[in-house]
């Protein structure tokens, strides 16, 4: 019905998806390329499989940036707070900023980012 105007409806509200944030960011991104699509509404939220220890999502998270070549040698402070993963401190850049977000995203049992880095 929607999409008719242009709008696509990803899930329903409450729905919960059992994958990671990275997961829910792909499905919003791509009903977004399709031709006639001028607004996405993405009412899912997400659920991890298996609930992770806030210190053990934090040690993940902290290792994953680490390892990221573009955010790798930046000083950020990782807290798990169930499942919401805040990332604070400095990037030297936009990108960096938005890549640090993505990582963290992208790892098994983060439900949410607050991407609190300041760009210096």
């Amino acid at each position: 019905r929607n999409f008719e105007r242009g709008i696509a409806d990803i899930g329903t509200p409450l729905q919960r998806v059992r994958h990671a944030l990275f997961q829910l960011v792909v499905g919003y991104r791509l009903p977004r390329d399709v031709v006639g699509v001028k607004t996405v509404r993405n009412q899912l939220d997400v659920e991890p499989r298996k609930p992770v220890p806030d210190d053990e999502l934090e040690q993940r998270v902290t290792h994953a940036l680490q390892r990221s070549p573009y955010v790798g040698d930046t000083a950020l402070e990782v807290t798990a707070v169930d499942g919401e993963v805040y990332l604070e401190g400095e990037a030297d850049s936009w990108f960096e900023r938005f890549e640090a977000g993505e990582v963290a995203a992208g790892i098994t049992g983060v439900a949410e980012v607050h991407n609190n880095l300041d760009v210096s």
